[in-house]
């Protein structure tokens, strides 16, 4: 019994030595530099950090021009293992992952020639440490100006961090650091979100559906036209077990479901993601069968899901604004009649 009480006591001890090296991080260096008219002059600047994560040694290099042409690359101690190029890309800051102690980069930037801000993040896999994953960020405000802010501090863009004690973030400008204890990050929001959105596309047929990108008659007073409806890939039934799941209030997603006496109306959406990302598909149930109807197209100038969706009566709904034409750019929006009986629309102006 001593024996065997022995070895269970030193394997707890060897079980809680390594987790507590599972969630220290080592930064041996960070070299901040922020732009002044010295580096204006010289087209340049630079931010370099590096961290031994997962045994190995990383180094996380950032450099944006006069121009603010940035290029990010993360190395190991033997290659390049991240690298992405845009245009005025910040370090906004580093964490762990909450449940499996991942190593995170969290950047800000612009999308070219529009200058519409998103994040990413650049994670880690701890087990196999070469491997980086580009991750989407939710987006909240403004590109954070990391010059303006204090190195050590977490810049409000930042929600998916959470910092306690002596957890860092950032470290301050050209200080040596070692055994440093990172913030917690969380990005489960981004990854449900990405599990929905790749289940919603199982259900969606391929290729864009033509009701976005009608003629220009279609936006005339009164006039009426027949809806081109789409099969789903899958069965109705698992179509609509799905979207009673997905009704849950804890999920990143709005369902708005609209029943009727011989139809019913589905809108599945997401707008709390990145531009481009955001995404919301409309679906008609017409004679005991789910197609798809309605497919938002976004762009720069704007993001376009059907809204204001109402009951008249067993056979029609109202849509209060409904992109028909241009639907990729300004777009053109009208008021809709739905009819089920007829599978028409009826168009209207709106007052």
């Amino acid at each position: 019994m001593k024996i065997i009480a022995f070895l269970l006591i030193t394997w707890l001890q060897f079980f809680l030595i390594n987790f507590a090296l599972a969630q220290q991080v080592n930064i041996k260096y960070s070299v901040y530099r922020p732009i002044n008219e010295y580096e204006i002059e010289t087209a340049q600047k630079s931010e370099k950090v590096a961290i031994t994560s997962a045994g190995t040694q990383v180094t996380l290099k950032v450099d944006t021009d006069i121009n603010s042409n940035s290029t990010v690359k993360i190395s190991d101690e033997k290659q390049v293992v991240f690298e992405h190029s845009g245009k005025n890309i910040q370090l906004e800051g580093y964490c762990q992952t909450l449940e499996e102690n991942d190593l995170a980069f969290i950047f800000s930037a612009v999308y070219n020639g529009i200058g519409v801000p998103f994040r990413y993040a650049a994670i880690q896999n701890q087990t196999k440490p070469n491997e980086w994953q580009h991750l989407s960020l939710n987006h909240l405000g403004d590109v954070v100006d990391t010059n303006s802010v204090m190195p050590t501090e977490i810049p409000s863009s930042m929600h998916e961090v959470t910092c306690t004690g002596s957890q860092l973030s950032r470290l301050a400008p050209n200080k040596y650091t070692q055994k440093v204890e990172l913030c917690a990050c969380d990005f489960s929001e981004e990854y449900a979100s990405n599990t929905i959105k790749s289940e919603l596309m199982s259900f969606v047929p391929e290729g864009e559906i033509t009701l976005n990108f009608h003629s220009d008659e279609v936006l005339s007073v009164n006039s009426n036209f027949a809806i081109e409806l789409t099969s789903l890939k899958r069965n109705s039934a698992k179509f609509e077990a799905f979207v009673e799941r997905m009704k849950a209030p804890s999920l990143p997603i709005l369902v708005e479901h609209i029943k009727l006496k011989n139809g019913e109306f589905v809108q599945i959406s997401d707008s709390n993601r990145s531009l481009y990302q955001n995404y919301a598909y409309s679906f008609l149930k017409v004679a005991g069968i789910w197609q798809l109807f309605y497919q938002a197209q976004q762009s720069s100038k704007g993001f376009y899901p059907i809204l204001g969706v109402t009951k008249l009566n067993d056979s029609s709904l109202s849509i209060e604004e409904m992109c028909l034409n241009g639907c990729d750019w300004w777009g053109s929006h009208r008021q809709v009649e739905l009819n089920f009986i007829s599978k028409q629309l009826f168009i209207s102006t709106i007052e």
